[in-house]
């Protein structure tokens, strides 16, 4: 496999973004990317671990891995440990959060009531700049206007550009018939489409819900060896290391994309600048009305997809990339270290990653539909993984504070701190304020 080293002239040049609607200066972006490079040399190749990956059948599947008994392959075979979340904590880390703890503490024993007032000032200011952030991302809200007919996207009109799509299921049998025909009604060439379900080895019923179709050409099946990490992120990468073709798209067990998002991605690819890496469909929720928190996911997703994000992109700042439905160049991907396995929300972390690099993420417009979960114990289940993962990106991305502001530039990592940085503590500490809430004004009843 070959890495850029950042001398190439793809990745230099002034560029315009087409679908921003004004001119972007990309030049500073390249020069970041070479420099991002030459700090971290051999980032993104793939690590020969000497161990089969994987099977990708469409037949018998099997996990020469554990069947041979040889060493688990590599869980992340494009990315440096130094980006991966499998060290929790850095050692610079271990020893300043607990230092600025017992610190804290101290404070709060000694100047009780100076302390407090300061911790609230702060967290009042905090709260405030996330709020205005926000207000101002949404005023590029794009609402549900209307898209233009999928018929409008001819395949013939596809470029001879090879498309590789994931799919990840676990333990998700009874989504198998629907999944398979939804991305079998994608819009690209049959001949340059390829498509591979992927699934893990102890998963006998989706496996064998798989095998019991008769799947279109094209589709395969790839099964992950046992190994640990255990997650979604490792059983791509396993995929992706034996993937070759221009464009990449995941997906989930119950998305239903759009039939021309391929097309459209295609187009805005070809639009926009040599270093544009990702493109992000909107999510949509098809169940919003079956009960109240359904209808407030749907609200919270229409927000972020067709607001929050569309604005980071025409801000040109780091996007936290939603865990389907996002589209790559290929080769862009596997250079930027494809998906941390040891990070359960390895699509907001690559999105900052990708920001370092000196690549531009953005998004398109045709819709990949889901459910969103009817019930309480689901939807915490969600968040608290969620919020697990933000915070080990957030400790990946500030190991080294310094570099990461040198990579991403002033005006991108301020935008990093408040997207991401300020919204982790903001979820943490809001249950304080209102029950501080709550009791202030029990003490004036």
């Amino acid at each position: 496999m070959t890495v850029n080293d950042g001398s190439n002239p793809l990745f230099g040049g002034n560029t315009s973004l087409a679908d921003a609607g004004e001119q972007l200066n990309f030049t500073d972006m390249a020069r970041e990317r070479a420099s991002f490079f030459g700090q971290h040399p051999g980032f993104g190749r793939l690590i020969d671990t000497g161990t089969s990956t994987g099977s990708a059948v469409t037949g018998i599947a099997a996990a020469p891995a554990a069947r041979s008994g040889r060493a688990q392959p590599e869980p992340n075979p494009f990315l440096s440990d130094s980006f991966s979340a499998r060290r929790t904590f850095s050692a610079s880390q271990a020893v300043l959060l607990p230092l600025l703890s017992a610190g804290l503490a101290a404070c709060l024993w000694l100047w009780p009531h100076g302390t407090t007032l300061a911790i609230g000032v702060f967290l009042t200011l905090v709260y405030l700049a996330i709020i205005l952030f926000r207000a101002a991302l949404l005023s590029e809200f794009r609402g549900s206007k209307n898209l233009p007919a999928t018929d409008n996207y001819a395949v013939s009109e596809a470029p001879q550009k090879r498309y590789v799509i994931l799919a990840a299921l676990y333990h998700e049998a009874s989504m198998v018939p629907e999944l398979v025909a939804a991305l079998d009604r994608l819009q690209w060439p049959a001949a340059l489409k390829q498509v591979h379900l992927v699934c893990e080895a102890d998963d006998a019923e989706t496996i064998a819900a798989i095998r019991a179709i008769r799947l279109p050409a094209r589709f395969h099946l790839f099964i992950a060896p046992p190994g640990r990490p255990r997650t979604k992120p490792r059983a791509l990468n396993l995929c992706l290391a034996q993937c070759d073709g221009d464009y990449l798209v995941i997906y989930d067990a119950e998305d239903r994309p759009d039939p021309g998002q391929l097309l459209e991605a295609h187009r805005a690819f070809a639009c926009g600048p040599e270093t544009l890496a990702c493109l992000q469909a909107p999510l949509a929720i098809d169940n919003r009305k079956t009960n109240w928190l359904t209808g407030m996911f749907a609200l919270e997703y229409d927000t972020l997809f067709r607001g929050i994000l569309p604005a980071l992109a025409a801000w040109h700042a780091p996007m936290p990339l939603g865990g389907t439905s996002n589209h790559f160049k290929l080769p862009l991907l596997k250079a930027a270290g494809a998906w941390d396995a040891w990070n359960v929300t390895e699509d907001a972390d690559l999105g900052m990653r990708l920001a370092r690099m000196g690549y531009a993420c953005s998004t398109i417009t045709r819709p990949t539909f889901e459910e969103a979960p009817s019930r309480f114990t689901p939807w915490l289940k969600q968040r608290t993984r969620w919020l697990k993962g933000w915070m080990r990106t957030l400790l990946v991305h500030h190991r080294n504070p310094a570099q990461t502001l040198r990579e991403m530039g002033a005006r991108r990592f301020a935008l990093f701190q408040l997207m991401l940085t300020g919204v982790v503590p903001s979820v943490l500490i809001h249950p304080v304020f209102l029950v501080t809430f709550a009791a202030t004004l029990m003490d004036i009843a």
